[in-house]
């Protein structure tokens, strides 16, 4: 029996090293980053849709004025014709 009372004290013992350890390396890491935060500069500026100017306008197609929008019997912006976009059944 006094060898089982002999092994729990030395586990309990180790267990309490072990935390009292853990507890000041915490401490430590509290305190660094304490300074790490202190010695950083202060937040950049947060930018809003007030900061910001408006878009510009679009520029012209590369091909000139060519008609995107459609018209009769062209191509429209989906790229199908208006033949193509009318239903198979009447």
């Amino acid at each position: 029996m006094p060898a089982h009372h002999f092994t729990v004290v030395t586990a309990a013992a180790f267990l309490l090293t072990a935390m009292a350890a853990q507890a000041q390396s915490l401490a430590d890491v509290a305190r660094k980053e304490e300074e790490r935060r202190k010695a950083t500069p202060e937040a950049a500026k947060v930018y809003t849709n007030k900061d910001l100017n408006a878009a510009p306008a679009p520029s012209t197609p590369a091909g000139g004025t060519k008609d995107t929008k459609g018209g009769l019997g062209g191509p429209s912006v989906s790229g199908h014709t208006e033949e193509e976009k009318r239903p198979l059944c009447p």
